[in-house]
Formats: structure tokens, C-alpha cells, sequence
């Protein structure tokens, strides 16, 4: 078990939706992340594109994607060179999206990623 500090963390606040539970879910990359980026709502520039469908949260949410996704194929990934990550890194990183009433955010990261459910004070 890797018991280092996070090398970058990612948390989703859940517990400020109304009539939600009050638990925040926070995931921490512990290994090697390759890039990240956040955009607000309308601004991502893959936010309209899609090769196939996302899945969906279910009702009462069933119009909002599922907040945190694995994408395939991913044109972000494919668009670094191999100075910036290796041909033998490259198997082992996951284009991550997490997908919020505002935000989209992504990271790319290889190795092991630990998931939590935090309790919130509100």
C-alpha cells in the first residue's frame, strides 16, 4: 500500500447539492500525472463531441452525464509527442474526465488512484 501524500488530488462536492447526502468524494492520483486542465461550463473544446454514448446518472439526474468518466480513444491524449510522454508510458495512462453542473476537468495519470467518501460539515 502506497501511504505517500497525493502528487494531485481531485475533489468533487457533491455534499453542496441540495437534498444531497453530506459526503464529498475526493480522489487522489498518488503516482504520475501527465497534465490536467479545467474548463468552465460551454468552454471544453471536446464538449460536443462524442463517440458513443455517456453515461447517465438516473432520475431525478438522468439528463447530466456521469460525473467521473474514463475516456477512450482520447484525442487529448494522442495530441502529446513522445517528448512529453514516453511510447512506454504511454499504455498505462487513463484520460480521466470529471464532469460537474460548471466544470469539466481532466487528467491524465498513470498508476494507482484511491477514492474516498469524505463527510462534510454544512
Amino acid at each position: 500500500m502506497n501511504t505517500a501524500a497525493a502528487a494531485f488530488t481531485v475533489s468533487l462536492e457533491f455534499s453542496a447539492v441540495r437534498s444531497a447526502a453530506r459526503l464529498d468524494l475526493r480522489l487522489e492520483f498518488r503516482e504520475r500525472v501527465f497534465a490536467c486542465m479545467s474548463h468552465e461550463e460551454f468552454v471544453h473544446p471536446w464538449q460536443y463531441e462524442q463517440h458513443g454514448p455517456v453515461p447517465r446518472l438516473s432520475p431525478p439526474w438522468e439528463r447530466y452525464a456521469f460525473p467521473v468518466l474514463k475516456v477512450h480513444d482520447s484525442r487529448w491524449l494522442a495530441s502529446f509527442s513522445d517528448s512529453q510522454i514516453l511510447d512506454v508510458e504511454l499504455p498505462e495512462v487513463i484520460h480521466y474526465r470529471f464532469v460537474t453542473l460548471d466544470h469539466t476537468a481532466d487528467v491524465l495519470a498513470s498508476g494507482e488512484v484511491h477514492a474516498s467518501w469524505v463527510p462534510v460539515d454544512r
